[in-house]
């Protein structure tokens, strides 16, 4: 059975007696879009031992003991019944073949077997699979002791749960390098929690490149990497190799066979051989996707002395190919690539769309847009003085209708209509009603995204109502009630509320949080 069909198993037994969410932790590939038959086969237990029964999967089924609450603790018997793993931990997750992390009451973790071996003491601040930036790796994990970032060391086992490399590294990844064969690590060397040089070693810690660089070193599958130190950057590769005979003021990433570099304040683009493409003639530059990058460039800022950003022209953004011909011209505001092949200009006018080629995507005018809603499937603009949505064809998704609109977020959008604002779904329904204030947001104020102001985002927002801000649901059920000045949520388990000056705390469900009691918000 695969890695991540064994998970998915796992799920199911968890999730046919109780939630999935309150077990699979942060794991990615949990995947809570299933069913479970109220008619499965379970195992012949004799008497009232356990509380919950879970299906069998592969001959195993989860039990738990108490009441679902502190006091829960989940174990494993066979298809006789039979204990193989006594109701003594607070979790399960899979590892690999008849492996689970399991965690004990105090969240230690370690791993045990299908026959509760235990293959892995469980005294662990952190057992997790092994990962780069992109994704999860099976056949590796790593451990951690120490749970402060002052004091944590991290090491890393085997799929058979085998220690390898035993903790003493303050960052264990992989270094995404198209064999995987190397690891980045990080070390702490100095008193200051950012003092931590990088670097890169094989899977039996063998050094390839020396612990001593500022920054994370990660392949992302290409053959060069990233590599800076002292505000200087080159590209290395998994030999230790480096690619050019300089060190650039800053490098980007290889993408399509070319990245960008910066020299003396200007960017220009490279080939994998290091040599120069594309000159040095841009005030600023991003990647190439389908043989396509937005760049800065005026001549008027070829005169100025490097770092003089305030003086440069800012019409001048435009659109290259890999031979440096311009296929939109540098003359717009701003460019935000939405896809491959559509690009959102800003000119000083208004706007428009124009695909890969520099063509008009659509002759329809729109007379605001909310930019942040470019990433999402559907648009939020204004035509005629009311707002509404177009999907990227820019046919009409939900009729201008609306005063003012927020982006989607969590498939939920705050409109205003008739000076309130409710909120809608995807399909035009109103799912909030309009009860709430307009409170003169900044729609387009990175702040009241961050601060989730009309926005939901773990299943829950802030919203105003009476002149008084609090906070609710998806459901519209208050968590913070409607009585201060001001309230920003913090994190997914975390809300501040301010009123007549004085702070306050609460976790995700409303409950009163004193200021250091930071266990509270876990």
């Amino acid at each position: 059975m695969s890695f991540t069909l064994k998970k998915a198993t796992l799920a199911l037994m968890l999730a046919s007696f109780f939630s999935v969410s309150a077990l699979a932790g942060n794991d990615p590939d949990y995947d809570e879009d299933f069913e479970v038959e109220d008619d499965c086969k379970k195992p012949d237990i004799i008497g009232k031992k356990y509380t919950d029964v879970s299906c069998l999967y592969d001959d195993i089924a989860v039990v738990r003991v108490g009441d679902n609450t502190d006091n829960t603790r989940f174990g494993m018997v066979n298809a006789d019944g039979e204990e193989v793993i006594a109701p003594e931990y607070s979790l399960f997750k899979f590892f690999s073949d008849d492996i689970f992390i399991a965690f004990d009451k105090d969240f230690k973790a370690g791993l045990i077997n299908h026959n509760g071996e235990i293959v892995l003491p469980v005294i662990y601040d952190v057992v997790d699979p092994l990962r780069s930036r992109v994704q999860y790796f099976e056949e590796h994990a790593i451990i951690q002791v120490g749970k402060s970032v002052e004091d944590m060391k991290t090491g890393l086992i085997d799929s058979q749960g085998q220690i390898i490399i035993e903790p003493k590294y303050r960052f264990i990844n992989s270094a995404g390098d198209s064999n995987n064969q190397l690891l980045d690590v990080g070390i702490k060397v100095g008193d200051s929690t950012n003092d931590i040089k990088y670097g890169l070693v094989t899977y039996s810690d063998q050094i390839v490149v020396p612990l001593i660089y500022d920054a994370p070193i990660n392949f992302n599958g290409n053959k060069w990497a990233r590599l800076c130190k002292d505000n200087k950057c080159n590209f290395i590769n998994t030999k230790g190799e480096l690619l050019l005979p300089y060190w650039a003021d800053d490098v980007g990433r290889f993408s399509e066979s070319m990245a960008w570099i910066k020299q003396e304040g200007r960017y220009g683009y490279i080939d994998e051989s290091g040599q120069l493409a594309i000159p040095f003639i841009y005030s600023e530059a991003e990647d190439f996707e389908q043989g396509r990058a937005i760049v800065v460039y005026d001549d008027n800022n070829l005169s100025l002395a490097p770092g003089w950003d305030e003086a440069e022209q800012w019409d001048t953004y435009g659109i290259i190919d890999q031979d440096n011909h311009a296929i939109v011209s540098f003359e717009y505001q701003g460019i935000t690539r939405i896809n491959p092949n559509l690009f959102y200009i800003q000119k000083s006018d208004g706007f428009d769309f124009v695909d890969s080629n520099g063509n008009l995507a659509t002759t329809k005018k729109f007379d605001k847009i909310v930019w942040s809603s470019l990433f999402d499937e559907f648009f939020a603009v204004k035509k005629d003085g009311k707002w509404g949505f177009i999907n990227r064809d820019f046919e009409t998704v939900i009729p201008f209708e609306y005063d003012k609109v927020v982006e989607f977020y969590d498939d939920l959008a705050a409109v205003k209509k008739n000076n309130k604002f409710g909120f809608i779904d995807k399909d035009g329904q109103t799912v909030i009603p309009f009860d709430y204030d307009d409170a003169n947001i900044d729609i387009d104020d990175w702040r009241t995204r961050v601060d989730r102001k009309y926005r939901f985002s773990d299943n829950m927002t802030a919203v105003r109502k009476a002149s008084h801000w609090g906070v609710i649901d998806r459901g519209n059920n208050i968590i913070v009630p409607f009585e201060y000045d001001d309230v920003i949520i913090e994190s997914y388990s975390q809300i501040k509320a301010t009123k007549n000056g004085v702070s306050y705390l609460f976790d995700r469900d409303g409950n009163p949080v004193e200021g250091g009691d930071t266990e509270a918000l876990n």
